[in-house]
């Protein structure tokens, strides 16, 4: 089952086309990386969804039910952060998150409990009496992220949720997210740090000015990155002359002075017999390592490649 599924998904306002027939397939119990620049869209899809704006056309189905056509009680199983969290910043951060939960309605005998056990998990129990004013921002942040999650829904949409965190803030959501979605927990998120994204995403999906330009789960992505070979060479004449070898057997490289980042390695044999044929023989090889956002910014290119060919 999907626990987020979109058909043709479509915003425009007025001669601005924002969503270009989005079709989202979010498993139940992913956590699943909507990946785009600023202004792809990933916003504007996120309040789609909510239904907090309204479609030029498409539809939405969340947990298997239009959203269009739900009752009122149907939302107490979605939780949400979107853009900059609110709170009530003359209020300590225990106080704020005790009034949202007497919002949800959760019960006295489990809500200071599940307070406790949240602001430990996330690094805000040495701050549990301190005004929300006098925090930082990725405090506020992390608050933000209890009160979208403090009801313990079926569905968490998240909108830049790493905002303002430092290295120890990252693990710490990172972790929690991860359990959440083990207990069966569907995580939709988007963000700009990607390098901490890849750690912990089951499916992925990757928007680029409105079009949903490909989606996959994460183990098959990974295993289609294609990592170019570093060639080392003694002096830069060499490396040039690599180049000019490769070049003429049709394979893509760049140049960097005792450098060669060569873009074909499923290709490797044949790099190898052109150059030692040539007696072009580099000092070492190695594979580079290639990132998420390395992948995704290469897709762009791509992409951009194709629209103007």
């Amino acid at each position: 089952m999907n626990a987020i599924e979109t058909k043709d998904l479509t915003k425009q306002y007025g001669g601005l086309t924002a969503l270009n027939q989005v079709n989202l397939q979010v498993p139940a119990g992913s956590i699943y990386g909507f990946i785009g620049l600023n202004g792809a869209g990933k916003t504007t899809t996120m309040r789609i969804l909510l239904n907090m704006i309204k479609a030029t056309s498409g539809s939405v189905r969340l947990l298997g039910e239009d959203v269009q056509h739900v009752k009122t009680d149907f939302w107490n199983k979605i939780g949400y952060l979107i853009e900059t969290p609110q709170s009530y910043s003359q209020l300590t951060t225990y106080e704020n998150l005790d009034l949202y939960a007497r919002l949800r309605e959760i019960p006295s005998g489990v809500r200071a409990d599940r307070i406790e056990q949240y602001m430990a998990e996330l690094g805000l129990t040495a701050y549990r009496n301190q005004r929300v004013r006098e925090l930082s921002l990725g405090n506020r942040q992390k608050i933000g992220l209890i009160k979208a999650l403090i009801h313990e829904p079926e569905l968490l949409l998240l909108d830049e949720p790493t905002n303002g965190l430092d290295p120890q803030g990252l693990n710490q959501v990172r972790l929690l997210l991860q359990k959440l979605a083990k207990k069966g927990t569907t995580v939709f998120l988007s963000s700009h740090i990607l390098a901490e994204m890849e750690q912990m995403l089951t499916h992925v999906g990757f928007l680029n000015h409105g079009r949903l330009i490909r989606q996959t789960d994460y183990q098959g992505f990974l295993g289609q990155r294609q990592q170019p070979l570093i060639a080392t060479f003694v002096n830069a004449d060499e490396t040039l002359r690599a180049q000019r070898v490769l070049s003429a057997s049709a394979i893509r490289s760049t140049c960097a002075d005792t450098t060669l980042t060569i873009q074909a390695p499923t290709k490797s044999p044949k790099i190898i017999q052109a150059l030692v044929t040539q007696n072009v023989v580099p000092i070492s090889w190695q594979k580079k390592q290639v990132s998420l956002e390395d992948q995704f910014l290469a897709m762009l290119d791509s992409e951009d490649s194709n629209a103007h060919n």
